[in-house]
């Protein structure tokens, strides 16, 4: 996409000197805003001083109070469609950015203006500071606040105006129409983020299947078409293979394993363990992410998978682990053969509770938020938004799970816990974790995420999960508290790695 350059005022540019010209088009321009706008033009060349009495100059070369100008007197591009206006207005574009379905707003998503042609999306396990993602040097840009809104001041006046909505490797790029000297609101519709590759980028995302959670169900839920779920060698977004191919899985079977009639014929998916068989299969993807298969086996993850994932992950890749997956991160979990794995440096200890008689654990529950870092507060916030919470710091739930016994708070995030009765022997529990990767190193370009929380809780309306569920049978409109958590997490871990700062005071 190429971006305008400043309005043509006058037809007889070409044979005026350097002096009369500045003269003629800020003669003439003073005079169209004045009859028109009542504002007066950023023509570039103009110091702070001659900016105007509303002080909107910044000395540096174009007088429009942003910063903006390269240096030289002179504005390029959609800078010269900036104006000052009078009376304290100013030029703004307006909005909010919500997820796909536009149903959940989005803090923290980037939106910009730019004055050249922005990067292109690279896909895959690479390392992304959040420093790149704006590109295109933006003449305005913000980023949304806790209820997805957005505001881009001094914005440059005129039709087809180029702005960008992204955060991580989603994307949508659009036009608009800005008006000089008011607000000009966008429809949200324009501003959400994108469903299908049509409308812009979606994160590549690889999912394995399993038969004790349905997080290919979430995908949907968030507002992604089906026509984005295809076999890998179809160009969808999410590629989705098999799980649970294992010798043990509690009498449950192996996940969902093919689409339903109407969607890439019936296709079969392929077994996870071709995902996940070495660095080269997992790298093409930004995401990777593995449902519950039921039991904690690791007879379908190879030794050779487990330093493949810890490679990705290291490499810039995002990992979203649900329940018994965790034993990707669990060293001392001994496969069914009695030998340990090697994966990730300890992150925590781990628990196999299955055998546990803990009937309480499927009953509603109370998850708590840890506040004690700055994005454990803006959990707390977008969950009252959504209306997932009623109290802050809390949300109910359904099927708690006991994974995690405790964590390496020197190296991992917790960021929901349970409560538990001491009574019985066990300590509060961690419901979801993260850290990023390579852990212990200064630039950490990935992050592994870890949940006990489930989408397929009866209690609430969950989804069904199995292989005589194809693709998108079993899957529900449904959107419970503990599913909104899991939503804001999703992105999260899509997005751009910053390391998670200590709470704002």
């Amino acid at each position: 996409m190429s971006y305008p350059r400043a309005r043509d005022l006058a037809t007889t540019e070409k044979t005026m000197t350097t002096a009369a010209k500045r003269s003629a088009l800020l003669a003439g321009a003073l005079l169209l805003c004045a009859a028109a706008w009542g504002c007066s033009p950023n023509l570039g060349g103009s110091s702070g001083a001659d900016a105007g009495d509303n002080g909107n100059g910044n000395g540096n070369g174009n007088g429009n109070g942003n910063g903006n100008g390269n240096g030289n007197g002179t504005c390029q591009n959609l800078e010269c469609e900036q104006v000052s206006c009078s009376g304290g207005e100013t030029t703004t574009v307006s909005g909010v950015v919500n997820i796909p379905s536009g149903e959940f707003p989005l803090p923290n998503v980037d939106v910009w203006i730019p004055n050249a042609d922005i990067t292109p999306i690279e896909h895959g396990a690479r390392c992304d500071p959040c420093r790149e993602q704006v590109s295109g040097n933006p003449v305005v840009q913000d980023s949304t606040d806790i209820d997805g809104s957005f505001t881009l001041e001094n914005a440059p006046v005129g039709d087809d105006i180029p702005l960008v909505v992204q955060t991580g490797n989603w994307r949508r790029e659009t036009t608009i129409s800005v008006d000089s000297c008011t607000d000009n609101t966008i429809d949200p519709e324009e501003t959400r983020l994108p469903r299908n590759q049509a409308e812009g980028s979606l994160p590549r995302i690889a999912l394995a299947t399993g038969a004790c959670d349905a997080l290919e169900c979430l995908l949907r839920k968030i507002g992604i078409d089906d026509s984005e779920f295809t076999p890998e060698d179809q160009g969808g977004s999410i590629n989705l293979y098999q799980g649970g191919l294992i010798s043990d899985t509690a009498n449950r079977g192996p996940g969902r394993g093919s689409y339903a009639s109407g969607l890439n014929d019936g296709a079969d998916f392929s077994p996870a363990d071709q995902l996940w068989q070495d660095f080269d299969s997992l790298e093409p993807y930004d995401i990777m992410v593995g449902s519950c298969e039921c039991r904690p086996s690791t007879d379908n993850k190879a030794d050779q998978a487990q330093n493949a994932l810890e490679e990705y992950a290291e490499a810039g890749g995002r990992v979203f682990l649900s329940h018994w997956q965790y034993v990707w991160l669990d060293n001392d979990h001994g496969r069914w053969d009695g030998n340990p794995v090697d994966a990730f440096e300890p992150v925590g200890d781990f628990d196999d509770l299955f055998e546990v008689d803990l009937p309480e654990l499927t009953e509603r529950h109370t998850a708590f938020i840890n506040n004690s870092f700055e994005k454990g507060q803006e959990l707390e916030d977008w969950m009252i938004e959504v209306e997932a919470s009623d109290t802050r710091g809390q949300f109910e739930y359904f099927e708690a799970r006991a994974t995690v016994d405790q964590v390496d708070e020197s190296i991992v995030d917790e960021w929901v816990h349970f409560e538990h009765d001491e009574d019985d022997g066990l300590r509060d529990r961690t419901q979801f974790m993260s850290f990023n990767t390579p852990i212990g190193e200064d630039e950490q370009c990935g992050r592994v995420v870890f949940s006990d929380i489930h989408v397929t809780a009866a209690e609430a309306g969950g989804d069904e999960a199995g292989a005589d569920h194809p693709f998108p049978s079993g899957c529900t409109d449904n959107i419970a508290a503990q599913e909104k958590a899991l939503i804001y997490f999703l992105f999260d871990v899509a997005a751009c790695i910053e390391q998670d700062l200590p709470p704002i005071e």
